[in-house]
């Protein structure tokens, strides 16, 4: 399963989130007990994208997703990962250029 969330205002990323939460609660009623590997990609992860890397991956119940981070420029992807990840060796987090 992927899911694609594009945040652009700060309204547009609370409107976003409680829309991913919720398909993200109905999705996991429909799985099946095998685990499945979930990827969300969070295009633009400056500021509100970074935050809502890290809401996902410190969420118990999205513990088997990944998130992709996908910016315009590669200039801040150590303060972004930095910033998302509570522990430095998940591997869940992958950030991208929008070129990529």
């Amino acid at each position: 399963m992927m899911c694609l969330i594009a945040v652009t205002t700060r309204a547009n990323f609370v409107l976003q989130m409680g829309l991913f939460l919720s398909v993200m609660s109905s999705s996991s009623s429909l799985v099946s007990s095998a685990p499945v590997s979930q990827t969300t990609a969070v295009v633009g992860a400056g500021v509100l994208g970074s935050s809502l890397c890290r809401q996902i991956l410190q969420d118990p119940d999205l513990s088997s997703m990944k998130v992709t981070g996908v910016t315009k420029t590669d200039n801040r992807h150590e303060t972004i990962r930095k910033q998302v990840l509570v522990d430095s060796a998940d591997d869940r987090l992958d950030l991208k250029l929008s070129d990529d």
